[in-house]
């Protein structure tokens, strides 16, 4: 009964310094002692009793004073030890009470806060997929303004953290420094995940295969990781980026052998990470271990489609397909990239290994070549150019009729030059017919055929493929 009086006065003393807003550490911090002391002297394992309907225990936890922070903390949203990498105790949603309470006795209000509940370091998914979160605005924040920048001396990045308080802390440091820090820092924070106890891993496992959870640095020829650290090469040559940002029903641990000498193996996240992150990746993230050229195809086919669904129907409240759409469609990160509008990194796979013949030309090397947004985008625009001539069937049989008399129908998209690093030149793609699509009749639109059309190439490739290739689009089209 004693204990129970001496520590139920004790936390009318903590609410009576909350309520007069002190701020002074040294009080918080003698108070905090006399608890541990009490508990010790008593030998109490748990604090028995209740105050005001709520148990002392639990006000305890939730009564946690940081100079820093205008209210008072809860002990789920603190750790002791601030994290081992520098970037990452500044971008940690935790708050650190080491380095505000150990030069009051540092042993004994350790195992104060630790009887609160207080983790020794960050082991919750929470935590660690607040500070990936942390660091990817960060890398944001860095090619914002690298791009508006004279210098990169000139550049301060912004990291937030503790971002659950409702003044959260940031801190600005020089781009060369986290330039120098941040792929170590992913690196850590994924190893984290991988040392999180059993308790916490099923909530690294995501809810959806579109979570946004793996990262991995954009490809440079100049340095940067694996080989490097530092992603100082990194970001000069793609003008600030520095991350490409994959779903996990996108990632792939490794390819199989018939991918193993396309774009494809570039984006394998065996050649970024070691070896042992590759059970977090696999059996908590739920990566696919191993991708050969049939999966990745269909898994790119599906999200094409997934994607053609809903692109124009968020734009404006528009039927129409129009070019972009069909561009953006292949861009797998699209459900990802609505949340945050013209990001400076990239996200999804990237386009090349649609261009690169992987979404239909299922032989591997020859055959369709420049198959995927090239094709698409262009019958896009032929359908929209359809719809602004009218709805008239003498007009669309005339049409019809007349393509049919052409002695050439070959379309050709012209060859583009380069507009960037990231949007090399392009090659002059001739366009053959291959078939023809019959639109069924509905209430409001008069059906009709169309023609469509693939990439010409030269070899025996492309008649053999002609008629799978005009079967797999014929299906995309009535979607479409």
């Amino acid at each position: 009964p004693n204990a129970v009086t001496r520590l139920t006065g004790l936390v009318a003393a903590l609410e009576a310094l909350q309520s007069q807003n002190c701020r002074d550490v040294s009080v918080y911090a003698r108070i905090y002692r006399a608890i541990l002391s009490v508990e010790d002297s008593t030998m109490l394992t748990t604090l028995p009793g209740l105050s005001r309907g709520v148990s002392i225990d639990a006000r305890l936890r939730a009564m946690i004073f940081h100079p820093e922070w205008p209210t008072a903390i809860a002990s789920t949203r603190c750790v002791w030890d601030p994290h081992p990498c520098m970037l990452l105790a500044k971008c940690s949603p935790l708050v650190a009470l080491q380095d505000v309470y150990a030069p009051y006795g540092k042993i004994h209000l350790e195992r104060y806060f630790l009887a609160r509940g207080v983790p020794k370091g960050a082991c919750t998914a929470d935590a660690f997929f607040g500070m990936l979160e942390s660091v990817v605005e960060a890398a944001e924040d860095l090619g914002k303004k690298w791009r508006c920048s004279p210098s990169v001396a000139s550049i301060k990045v912004q990291l937030h953290g503790s971002t659950f308080s409702t003044r959260p802390m940031a801190a600005d440091i020089p781009a060369s420094e986290f330039l120098s820090d941040v792929w170590p820092a992913v690196l850590s924070i994924y190893r984290g995940m991988a040392n999180c106890p059993a308790e916490e891993q099923p909530a690294l496992k995501p809810f959806s295969p579109t979570m946004p959870t793996v990262l991995v640095p954009l490809r440079c020829p100049n340095g940067g990781p694996p080989e490097e650290s530092s992603m100082e090469a990194v970001a000069r040559f793609h003008d600030g980026a520095l991350f490409r940002r994959l779903a996990v029903g996108e990632a792939y641990w490794e390819v199989a052998q018939d991918l193993a000498h396309t774009r494809a193996s570039e984006w394998a996240l065996s050649g970024f990470f070691p070896a042992e992150l590759r059970s977090l990746f696999v059996d908590l993230l739920g990566v696919r271990d191993v991708v050969d050229r049939m999966a990745l195809r269909g898994g790119l086919l599906q999200a094409a489609i997934r994607n053609f669904a809903g692109a124009e129907g968020r734009a404006h409240g528009s039927r129409a397909l129009n070019q972009d759409g069909a561009q953006r469609a292949f861009e797998l990160g699209r459900g990802l990239k609505g949340r945050r509008a013209r990001t400076v990194n990239a996200t999804g796979l990237p386009e090349e290994l649609v261009n690169d013949g992987l979404l239909f030309d299922a032989q591997g090397g020859g055959g369709v070549e420049g198959m995927g947004a090239t094709v698409l985008a262009d019958a896009a625009s032929a359908i929209a150019s359809l719809g602004r001539r009218g709805s008239s069937n003498e007009r669309r049989s005339r049409r019809s009729a007349d393509w049919r008399r052409s002695e050439d129908p070959t379309l050709v998209m012209p060859a583009l030059p380069a507009c960037s690093v990231r949007r090399p030149a392009t090659r002059e793609v001739r366009l053959q017919p291959c078939g023809e699509i019959a639109v069924a009749r509905a209430p409001t639109h008069s059906g009709g055929t169309f023609s469509l059309y693939v990439p010409s190439s030269s070899g025996p490739a492309a008649a053999t493929d002609s008629t799978r290739i005009s079967r797999e689009l014929r299906g995309l089209a009535s979607i479409l």
